[in-house]
């Protein structure tokens, strides 16, 4: 369940550094899969603040294999989408929709229909 969709998701929302929503389920395009919301937690401090460009810097790697840009640098939000391969355990779709966390509500209501109209083909 490690290079899941569902178990990416569960591992990011439990690492330090990042503030995140629970992990909930979607489909997109007609992939199942997990959504999340995901930013930089102001009181992290491994890095120092100038080169704090994404939180991916410092986050590791999951599983110890793949590594994840996560693309959440300060003052900005992230959501999530890793959708999984039919008929590949280990292949996921992720998307990755980054806006500033100011405006992220009204951002990703703008970006929310870009998203439903993904189609892939079977």
């Amino acid at each position: 369940m490690a290079g899941s969709a569902a178990g990416i998701t569960t591992w990011l929302a439990g690492r330090e550094g990042l503030q995140t929503t629970t992990p909930k389920p979607v489909t997109v395009g007609g992939l199942r899969g997990f959504q999340m919301d995901r930013r930089l937690d102001p009181a992290w401090t491994r890095l120092p603040v100038q080169r704090r460009r994404s939180c991916g810097e410092d986050l590791g790697r999951h599983n110890g294999q793949l590594p994840w840009a996560l693309g959440a640098g300060p003052g900005g939000a992230t959501r999530l989408f890793v959708l999984v391969v039919p008929g590949d355990q280990r292949g996921n779709v992720a998307i990755n929709v980054e806006v500033p966390a100011a405006t992220f509500d009204q951002r990703m209501a703008a970006n929310t229909p870009v998203i439903e109209s993904i189609s892939f083909a079977s």
